[in-house]
């Protein structure tokens, strides 16, 4: 097995790492969500920037290593890791394998909670909106029997406030 077979083992077990800390982060996130945390969101959110610079990176030094590999074996290209690990040895190719499967495993989970985290947020801000709508168009007329009770109908409805934020 090369070094740079070795190299790419150990960024695949790093991306793995950094993914399984963004589905932590992203099961936290739900929760804040679900309270109303907004102080635990934005921290939460920042941890999350910084994870995926670091995917970045890692993602630019993995394309690096695979090319390394490409190179070693005198090939031209490959489509993705299943096709480049014909050309690595077996027990390489199995952990290699294993690694891709984990992977794409925790990477279906991150992309299911961050939908489910977004439709949790779609629906906060549906009830705000509902909430400021309830209150700036509240009428402050009286609620009295009389002649004045047509012409506070006809003038429609007050605004508590002047303008929806």
């Amino acid at each position: 097995m090369s070094e740079f077979v070795d190299k790419l083992i150990m960024a695949l077990e790093k991306e793995e790492e950094i993914y399984t800390e963004i589905l932590d982060l992203s099961l936290k996130k739900k929760k804040a969500i679900i309270d109303g945390n907004i102080k635990l969101i934005e921290e939460i959110v920042n941890s999350e920037k910084a994870l995926a610079i670091s995917l970045v990176k890692l993602d630019n030094i993995r394309i690096r290593i695979v090319n390394e590999i490409l190179k070693e074996n005198n090939i031209d290209s490959v489509e993705n890791i299943t096709e480049l690990s014909e050309y690595i040895d077996e027990n390489s190719k199995r952990e290699i394998l294993n690694l891709k499967s984990k992977l794409n495993t925790v990477i279906k989970k991150v992309k299911d909670e961050n939908e489910l985290n977004n439709d949790l947020v779609k629906q906060q801000l549906d009830y705000i909106n509902f909430n400021v709508d309830l209150m700036t168009n509240i009428n402050l007329g009286s609620n009295n029997y009389g002649r004045k009770a047509t012409d506070d109908v006809k003038r429609g409805r007050k605004n508590l406030f002047d303008a929806k934020i």
